[in-house]
């Protein structure tokens, strides 16, 4: 079955209604807590980081991804 990712720190299970119906047009959804970036890490630390959750990522069925995360 196609999925709809949540990769965020909010959860679906706190959304309105409609916001899990819109999802789940795309799929089940599948939460995914968005990690820990720290600003001082450097470019290897990121890219560590990045294949981490490729990996994590892969083993789904991907339809569709809301990525979220902190502006700060």
């Amino acid at each position: 079955m196609r999925e709809f990712i949540n990769l965020s720190n909010h959860r679906s299970d706190n959304w309105s209604k409609a916001q899990r119906q819109a999802a789940e047009n795309y799929g089940e959804i599948v939460d995914i807590p968005f990690p820990q970036i720290y600003p001082q890490a450097d470019s290897e630390e990121i890219d560590i980081l990045v294949n981490k959750y490729l990996g994590i990522l892969s083993k789904h069925d991907i339809s569709a991804i809301m990525l979220q995360g902190e502006y700060v």
